[in-house]
């Protein structure tokens, strides 16, 4: 008896080997989507909020712009003696108010207000035979300017024996 192979069938039937690559079929836990839904901004939030070395600085575009403020006495320099005053130190409090439409606004102890039309340019001073930065008040009096950073004001006399005035922005 001659058997015939191809009518022998086998006694399992191969199949081409397959992988399922998920993870799982079933649905996820309830702390699985709090995890994705919730944890996940959260931690992203922190780290961007403390992956910052450094404070951001405001980049001005003019000096107008930075000056444009209201500003807190820190501390005077100056005088025939050379003496240091600050708020502590005097019992006053002052702060100027530079406003974008070019009026200045004194406030002493806080509210004797004295408000000039004020313009920022550059002129020679005592300080230097070459060209400031200044601002010229009720188109009389001259202040030298400067700033250190973008958060300290300071302004100087522009005569001999007057005071070197440092604000800091409010």
């Amino acid at each position: 008896m001659d058997i015939n192979i191809e009518q022998v069938k086998p006694a399992y039937q191969a199949r081409p080997l397959t992988f399922d690559l998920r993870l799982s079929t079933r649905q996820p836990s309830t702390i699985r989507n709090i995890m994705k839904n919730h944890i996940h901004p959260i931690l992203v939030l922190v780290l961007v909020l403390f992956a910052c070395d450094e404070p951001l600085e405001i980049e001005y575009a003019s000096d107008a712009e930075k000056i444009a403020d209201i500003w807190i006495w820190v501390k005077a320099v100056g005088g025939i003696s050379g003496e240091e005053f600050t708020p502590e130190s005097t019992g006053q409090e002052s702060r100027i108010v530079f406003s974008r439409d070019g009026y200045l606004s004194w406030y002493d102890n806080p509210y004797f207000p004295y408000r000039v039309k004020y313009s920022l340019g550059r002129d020679i001073t005592i300080f230097s035979t070459d060209s400031v930065p200044v601002v010229i008040v009720d188109s009389s009096a001259v202040f030298k300017y400067a700033f250190l950073g973008n958060d300290t004001l300071i302004l100087d006399d522009n005569y001999y024996d007057g005071f070197q005035r440092t604000y800091a922005r409010n």
